[in-house]
């Protein structure tokens, strides 16, 4: 098992609707994928920062992964502010 992370920047005030917008177009298309496992999007109480987190049984191809984060990042211009955050991988270790 593998988790994907990435921290974008998103103005408190847009947090809500750039989550909600998130797992409409990510959710169809990552649960197509049979490596994907799940996913959030978090943020902290008073939505300063925020982190999408996903969890996949093998992680995708890197040119399958680069395609993704282009089309998640023009569909989250609107809410995003700055550049493609990075991303950072991790493989499960433990579970409890």
């Amino acid at each position: 098992m593998y988790v994907r992370i990435v921290r974008p920047t998103i103005p408190a005030d847009k947090v809500e609707a750039a989550a909600k917008h998130w797992a409409s177009f990510l959710g169809g298309r990552a649960k197509n994928n049979p490596m994907f496992a799940g996913g959030y999007m978090a943020a902290s109480p008073d939505r300063s920062s925020v982190v999408a987190v996903t969890m996949w049984k093998q992680l995708p191809d890197p040119e399958s992964t680069q395609k993704m984060r282009e089309e998640i990042m023009a569909q989250m211009q609107q809410f995003a502010s700055g550049g493609m955050p990075p991303m950072d991988e991790f493989e499960v270790l433990a579970e409890i």
